[in-house]
């Protein structure tokens, strides 16, 4: 696993791992590539950078991957009048070779929890046509507010 770590002074740490499989989860597929970047704020330099590249092993877990969070205790501190959210956004793409890829977007890590992130892979057709998914393959976007 290479790991480039951004400045973490002040800040809370999370950890995060990656489950990949395929069949609704029922088969867990090895040596998919996971690489993870930072999402920060559009003018931000570092935004996009990847932090980690890591492959899943037979039971298609990734390792542990700390990242950088907010606190705990500042998670809830209001600031300009509006309270931060209690966790840090990455971004990350899983690919493997007969797979769509799978990207995504916004995954929320928590001060003190260890969150698993499950990447179901879909078959790419074996007659090599578009079947609707197009060619990027997938995105879920995952701490999206709820339209209630």
């Amino acid at each position: 696993m290479n790991i480039r770590q951004p400045t973490s002074d002040g800040l809370g740490e999370g950890r995060l791992i990656f489950r990949v499989s395929t069949a609704g989860g029922a088969i867990p597929l090895a040596g998919a590539r996971v690489i993870v970047r930072n999402r920060k704020e559009e003018n931000d330099p570092d935004r996009g950078n990847a932090l980690a590249v890591m492959f899943s092993d037979r039971n298609g877990k990734t390792e542990v991957l700390p990242l950088p969070t907010v606190p705990r205790g500042e998670s809830l501190t209001p600031r300009n009048g509006n309270a931060a959210p209690p966790f840090l956004c990455y971004d990350a793409e899983v690919t493997l070779t007969g797979y769509r890829s799978v990207e995504f977007v916004c995954i929320p890590v928590f001060d003190g929890v260890t969150s698993v992130q499950p990447a179901d892979m879909v078959p790419l057709p074996d007659t090599g046509r578009e079947d609707g998914f197009g060619a990027q393959g997938i995105t879920i976007i995952e701490s999206q507010n709820p339209n209630l």
